[in-house]
């Protein structure tokens, strides 16, 4: 393999991955005898404390029943191969997967899940998703946890577990704590990795007391200290391995649109939340209505991506003038990936931002792929959920199942969804997830003049060398902002788009000269030149 070929420049990124940091150790080795919470960005290299850690305590304790588990299917392969990595470095020996379970939080038909598991142990008929679904909607996996607890409560806690590590923490509802919290032996020996900021919209941090609840006399179940000469129950991870500090920077000027013609999207309410996330301030005051000036701190990430990466390379952002193009430009890329860059298929990862239409999405690029003698496969659709990468094949996902994988080179397509339209708060954490899988280079594919202005942000981004320039909003703004572009209900998008339809008739009545302007109320009349002059002032 030649050595400055991506293949080689990923192989050196891998070995100094590989070599854990102080931090990363720590959190791994340092055992708190009870609860004990992780957390750190994304890509700061929690799953991989919390596999070292599941492993270490098997070897400590190989008579203890130690559960692993998580909300996406598809960490079930990466758990287990760390977890059997670690093990041969320690011991040399394969993991007892009696004892040491790795299990998805809900569980199916197939396979045993920690809530299936609850609830055969307080003998009680698991729901699966459907009929959760059917009842509870968005709220399946939160109703079904509600709906165990009071028999938990009449029945009394059941030890089912000696120590469980909760990967994820962030996307559990709290019932799902409250009926883990009862099936763990004292001193419940609970450890959840919590990503500080997957999604850009939710930075607020659940308190243990909100998690566990309290005791009959108000006190909270757990309270996490960090004592001097005591292992630490609260591990800060502060470090991100798996993002370039470019592909950061322009995912969060994206996500938040930074550099958008039209404005903003979003914003974190309080400013204190940057350096939190590892920026630093260049010009100006991190304050409410404040212009200021943000970088990636050079703390926040290892200086092998400055020596073996630049910022040119590391993220591209193309735009085609139809579907098909793009589809061709995309096979042809991977091509290049595999025959000249030396990656490898599992090394590729293909997102789409619309889980509505991916699987017809995902179809005809897995046919444009296969002209190009490319093998691919749909997740959850071709293969099992289970599994993201599959040897000799290329990857499909939708971006929540893309949630908590990584790859080195990832491609999102269709990128304009996520550029205009209603909840574009959603979509942008949609195209902010997806930047975000990447190790090493991020491709941004799409079509038309939604692409074209997506593209102006991100070279927007580049121009201001990787800075975030803003006026940070007030606090009337930031509300302001999370109500426009919140996240609907199809009934609310239904209605919404029935009433855009009708205003949409008296325009083109009065454009094609049916209907007199002087029809419309002045207040109307007013408001619409006003709009056409902001929507001028914004294009130029």
């Amino acid at each position: 393999m030649r050595p400055n070929s991506r293949g080689g420049i990923l192989r050196k990124i891998e070995r100094e991955i590989a070599n854990l940091d102080q931090w990363q150790n720590r959190g791994a080795i340092e055992y708190a005898n009870g609860p004990q919470r992780i957390r750190g960005l994304a890509g700061s290299g929690k799953t991989v404390v919390l596999a070292l850690k599941a492993a270490y305590l098997h070897v400590r304790h190989p008579e203890w029943t130690i559960a692993v588990t998580f909300q996406s299917r598809s960490l079930y392969q990466q758990f287990r191969d760390l977890i059997r990595r670690f093990m041969y470095d320690q011991i040399e020996d394969e993991p007892d997967w009696s004892k040491l379970q790795v299990m998805h939080a809900w569980g199916s038909f197939r396979a045993p899940g920690v809530y299936s598991t609850i609830c055969a142990v307080y003998d009680t008929v698991p729901q699966d998703w459907r009929t959760a679904d059917t009842k509870y909607g968005s709220r399946a996996f939160e109703g079904a946890c509600e709906e165990l607890i009071p028999t938990i409560r009449e029945r009394g806690p059941r030890p089912l577990f000696d120590a469980i590590l909760i990967d994820e923490a962030q996307d559990f509802p709290t019932s799902f704590y409250r009926i883990v919290y009862s099936v763990v032996s004292p001193p419940h020996r609970i450890m959840w990795a919590y990503d500080d900021l997957q999604n850009l919209g939710d930075y607020e941090m659940r308190s243990e007391r909100e998690l566990f609840g309290s005791d009959d006399n108000g006190r909270p179940l757990v309270t996490l200290h960090n004592d001097p000469d005591k292992p630490k129950e609260d591990i800060v991870l502060p470090v991100c391995y798996r993002n370039t500090p470019w592909t950061l920077a322009t995912a969060h000027a994206l996500g938040f649109g930074l550099y958008r013609r039209q404005g903003m999207v979003q914003m974190f309410e309080e400013p204190s939340i940057w350096p939190r996330i590892g920026y630093e301030v260049v010009r100006g005051a991190l304050q409410l209505g404040t212009q200021v000036t943000v970088r990636r701190s050079p703390s926040s990430y290892p200086s092998y991506f400055a020596q073996l990466l630049n910022p040119d390379d590391a993220i591209q952002c193309s735009v085609f003038l139809s579907v098909n193009d793009q589809y061709r430009a995309l096979a042809q890329e991977i091509q290049k990936n595999i025959q000249e860059d030396e990656l490898e298929s599992t090394d590729i990862l293909i997102v789409l931002p619309s889980a509505y239409t991916s699987r017809r999405t995902g179809a005809s690029i897995m046919n444009v792929l296969s002209d190009h003698s490319i093998s691919a496969h749909l997740v959850g659709v071709t293969t099992t959920r289970d599994e993201i990468f599959q040897p000799n094949s290329v990857a499909i996902t939708h971006i929540f199942r893309a949630k908590g994988n990584e790859a080195p080179m990832v491609y999102i397509v269709n990128a304009e969804f996520c550029q205009s339209g209603f909840a574009l708060s959603q979509k942008r954490n949609i195209l902010f997830t997806g930047m975000t899988r990447s190790r090493c280079w991020v491709r941004l594919f799409g079509v038309g003049e939604q692409m074209q202005q997506l593209k102006e942000e991100v070279d927007r981004v580049r121009k201001h060398n990787f800075e975030l320039d803003f006026q940070y909003p007030d606090q009337e703004q930031i509300k302001r902002l999370a109500r426009v572009h919140r996240d609907m209900s199809e009934e609310e998008r239904r209605d919404w788009e029935q009433k855009i339809s009708a205003v949409g008739d008296v325009f083109r009545a009065v454009l094609d000269g049916d209907l007199p302007l002087e029809a419309l109320p002045k207040d109307i009349r007013d408001r619409l030149v006003s709009l056409s002059e902001k929507e001028r002032e914004a294009l130029q």
